[in-house]
């Protein structure tokens, strides 16, 4: 097996800030169990035994946040469609996970020791995660001012609250890290009388990705999960279990020139031999005439458009794409958000940057399913 850690017990902290984005997306955990039972027909004692364990987990919580809607709402609260939120670039989480934190007293004393710079480097790189299933801040890391900061921001598509949100986030981090983190060691509490139980499960998960990984390499795991091709890292791969975010698949790749950290790959407990990762249960992929009309949404805009046609016979990296298309590498980052969750771009890490491809498999499909559709 090539090099590689696989967590066998639970990170509280991880799994505090999973609670909390948990609780703002507003949904429940009996719901998402009868919708994945239904759709993959799943039934097994463990996938019960999992699922009872978070549904107390919530009951606990429910009672423990009663008086915080409007804290989780704000900071954690899905942004978009695609379940970004503020919370997680507020406390510069896509950073924290290159880290082991033993405590939460220990994640905030890291960020209070942080320079301006430091600051500003790791507010940039939160913001290039900001929507990637494939996490890599390449685009941002030069921006080491303030006002940098703020111009980028200013240029990326998000809505105009949320540009606000973040700005005001990004200028007042200290008043702002303090109620998150208040909410943060509510959700730990929530959390200690369930980590023996935790740690008993993530037990269970590292031995199944030991076996798993006897067999396929990291790369391969990868590419079948959300068919981004992953380059050769020397460091490894560290392989952590999600609790709170339970069908949920990420994975974390350093930007820099020179690789000096493994790739850190986050894996839902639902996922096991009876529930194999694939792009079609880790999201809804909307059926007929509702994928048909986001694609046309997405193919509607001009931009959109000259990127996949500039992609279409050969594959090419984000600030590359800003250069050609006259566009900034935050907007490249929106556009190819929208166009890789639908299916048509695909990633690739080489080295320190992310490349893009046109799907033209999947964009001819869809684009033959329009023309039955409209005409037979």
């Amino acid at each position: 097996m090539e090099k590689c850690i696989i967590i066998d017990k639970a990170d509280l902290v991880r799994e505090s800030v999973g609670l909390l984005v948990h609780l703002g997306t507003k949904k429940d955990f009996e719901q998402l169990q009868k919708e994945l039972t239904k759709k993959f027909k799943l039934s097994h004692d463990l996938y019960r035994k999992k699922f009872e364990l978070l549904k107390q987990i919530e009951k606990d919580a429910k009672t423990e946040f009663k008086n915080d809607d409007g804290e989780l709402e704000y900071y954690f609260g899905k942004e978009n469609s695609d379940g970004s939120n503020i919370g997680e670039v507020a406390i510069l989480w896509t950073d924290i996970l290159y880290r082991n934190h033993k405590s939460l007293k220990e994640y905030r004393e890291q960020l209070d020791k942080l320079s301006e710079k430091e600051y500003c480097e790791k507010f940039g790189n939160a913001l290039a995660c900001y929507n990637s299933i494939l996490q890599s801040g390449e685009d941002f890391q030069s921006y080491t001012e303030p006002i940098q900061v703020i111009r980028i921001l200013m240029q990326m598509e998000i809505k105009d609250e949320t540009k606000w949100k973040l700005q005001q986030i990004f200028l007042n981090k200290e008043e702002h890290w303090n109620r998150i983190f208040a909410l943060l060691k509510k959700a730990e509490k929530v959390l200690l009388p369930y980590e023996e139980e935790m740690n008993e499960l993530a037990k269970i998960f590292a031995a199944y990705y030991k076996k798993v990984l006897n067999d396929v390499t990291i790369k391969e795991l990868v590419k079948n999960a959300i068919d981004v091709t992953l380059d050769d890292n020397e460091q490894g791969t560290v392989v952590i279990p999600s609790f709170l975010l339970p069908n949920y698949f990420s994975i974390m790749a350093d930007g820099k020139e020179k690789i000096d950290t493994p790739y850190y790959l986050t894996i839902g407990i639902l996922f096991d031999d009876k529930f194999s990762i694939s792009m079609t249960s880790l999201k809804e992929k909307e059926e007929g005439s509702e994928y048909m009309a986001k694609v046309l949404k997405l193919l509607s805009d001009r931009s959109k458009l000259e990127i996949l046609s500039y992609i279409k016979n050969k594959k090419a990296y984000g600030s590359e794409l800003a250069k050609q298309l006259n566009l900034t590498n935050a907007t490249v980052s929106h556009h190819m958000s929208g166009l890789v969750n639908a299916g048509l771009v695909i990633m690739e890490k080489e080295d320190t940057k992310i490349y893009y491809r046109a799907n033209i498999e999947e964009i001819s499909e869809v684009l033959n399913s329009c023309l039955k559709y409209l005409t037979e």
